[in-house]
């Protein structure tokens, strides 16, 4: 289901007849949605079902803006999402709403431009650390810190405006303390795959 997410974002994108060149802009900055699953977190020892609990796949939406430093862009990402409480096994997945995750995370980011769609399209890398403040309900809050990389691909409409696809990995540890999971269960690093689809301004 993610690849094929990926691969129509891809492909709307691409198809767009765009009606501008691609801009070297001093300054950008961008608004996105995304469909995040998120993955790992905990793994249970005892049985062989390899379940997990794990925040359900979310929303999640962005804030971005970065400038341009010789060939490189240097931004800053600010994210927020909320999930449900999820169990997982090979034929298991439930959801508990009531219970709910909450988070708000910051990234600072490097892009490096990797290669061009002719002349309106350029697809670039990006990555970086992660600082995330993550909140369940009825717990403490907790933070945790990690790493992203992605890929984003911004097709220039005019001299001003982008549409963008973007793909990003997250890694943290466990967003999990020890003590709120059944003894059966030990905690593993936190990811999140991401898809999303933004607009980006230049000036």
């Amino acid at each position: 289901m993610l690849l094929r997410t990926v691969s129509l974002a891809l492909g709307a994108i691409v198809m767009m007849q765009a009606q501008g060149s691609a801009q070297q802009h001093r300054w950008t900055i961008g608004l996105d949605v995304g469909r995040a699953h998120t993955g790992g977190t905990s793994r249970d020892t005892a049985s062989g079902d390899d379940r997990s609990f794990r925040p359900a796949n979310s929303t999640v939406w962005s804030v971005r803006a970065s400038r341009q430093v010789g060939g490189f862009a240097l931004g800053l990402v600010g994210s927020y999402g909320t999930a449900g409480f999820a169990l997982e096994g090979p034929d298991l997945l439930l959801v508990d709403r009531t219970v709910r995750f909450t988070f708000y995370q910051l990234a600072p980011i490097i892009g490096v431009p990797l290669t061009g769609l002719g002349n309106d399209g350029q697809l670039v890398l990006t990555g970086g650390p992660v600082v995330a403040l993550w909140r369940l309900t009825d717990q403490p809050d907790r933070t945790r810190l990690g790493a992203q990389l992605g890929l984003s691909l911004p097709v220039w409409f005019g001299p001003a405006l982008a549409g963008v696809v973007r793909l990003d990995g997250v890694v943290t540890p466990s967003v999990f303390e020890e003590a709120e999971l059944p003894v059966e269960f030990i905690r593993q690093a936190t990811w999140r795959v991401q898809v999303s689809l933004g607009l980006l301004a230049g000036f």
